[in-house]
């Protein structure tokens, strides 16, 4: 029986067909490859719409999201892929990712990093030779102007409260804040606190009776805003003093908690666009031995308490307009 041959257009059809497919596949091993490891939440989500549409098509991008196996899966991943760049999403994937680099047998081998909706991003990311990132901290001077243009009252004087560690923070913000006519004055308090709410509280009258600031800036410390602290102290003497205050963090302005009058935050899917430049700027220079530094978030989300604002801030209606939200 003879065998049929194929026709020349169908043989033709297929071999361009067979082209295409392998051009498509060394297409995709070209790509750079990114390994995001993340918590999980509407935050993060945001931050990884910015970053991955701005990156478009020229990477493949592969995510890990923080569950109890993590860490294994995220070791076997960045072996399986080598990625030219992880990007690290809270303290938790930093820790995880540090881990993974204090396991490798040569330093060199250290990918790239990242790291950004990360506490005190700075101080987390030491020991990282080839990491960088954005810090979630808004600088106060950023904070203080955006309350100042809203309110009727001067601002002048912006106190606040750290732990000895946060020593170099708060002497970088004192010189942003100069340059805006402010003055930031800090009083320092040990790194171990706990269980001490008498520190804290003479340290809120000194600022406020004594040093009389115009607002104070609440640090996104989880030992400072332990919730005996909140409750016992915060609450109490910021209603006493009747001072307006600053934070960093929506739930900390609700009105029903009462703690802060104005919330000035990153806006996550603008760090995540913002991560997306800073990673080809990584790329760009990654053969130099250079390393861009870590960056200040460059947009920000503005959300008022209304009611605290009135009573504490005399805050000017007609600039209301200039907030991201208004709770009342």
């Amino acid at each position: 029986m003879k065998r049929k041959k194929m026709p020349i257009l169908q043989s033709g059809a297929l071999r361009l067909f067979l082209a295409f497919l392998l051009l498509m596949a060394s297409t995709v091993l070209a790509k750079d490859k990114v390994l995001i490891l993340r918590s999980a939440g509407a935050a993060f989500e945001e931050a990884l719409n910015g970053l991955t549409e701005e990156l478009g098509n020229e990477f493949v991008i592969n995510e890990i999201i923080l569950q109890k196996d993590a860490p294994l899966e995220f070791h076997l991943s960045i072996q399986k892929t080598s990625p030219a760049v992880v990007v690290l999403m809270d303290n938790a994937a930093i820790n995880i990712y540090k881990d993974y680099v204090r396991a490798l047998s040569d330093s060199s081998l250290e990918t790239p990093s990242i790291s950004l909706m990360a506490i005190y991003l700075d101080r987390v990311i030491q020991g990282l030779k080839r990491g960088t990132g954005i810090r979630y901290e808004i600088p106060a001077v950023v904070s203080a102007v955006n309350m100042r243009a809203i309110a009727r009252k001067p601002l002048k004087k912006i106190g606040v409260v750290y732990r000895k560690f946060m020593a170099n923070l708060i002497t970088e913000n004192k010189e942003l804040c100069r340059a805006e006519d402010l003055e930031l004055i800090g009083l320092e308090l040990p790194n171990e606190i706990s269980g001490k709410p008498g520190a804290l509280r003479t340290a809120l009258r000194t600022l406020v009776k004594k040093v009389d600031v115009d607002a104070i800036w609440i640090l996104n410390d989880n030992a400072l805003l332990d919730i005996k602290f909140i409750r016992e102290v915060w609450l109490p003497e910021l209603n006493e003093l009747k001072i307006p205050s600053i934070v960093g963090a929506e739930v900390l302005v609700n009105p029903q908690l009462g703690l802060g009058t104005l919330a000035v935050m990153p806006d996550h899917y603008a760090i995540g666009k913002q991560a997306a430049a800073l990673l080809f700027e990584l790329l760009s220079i990654k053969n130099t031995g250079e390393l861009p530094p870590v960056e200040h978030p460059l947009s920000v989300v503005k959300v008022l308490n209304l009611k605290q604002a009135l009573k504490r801030l005399k805050v000017d209606k007609s600039k209301l307009g200039e907030l991201d939200r208004v709770l009342d």
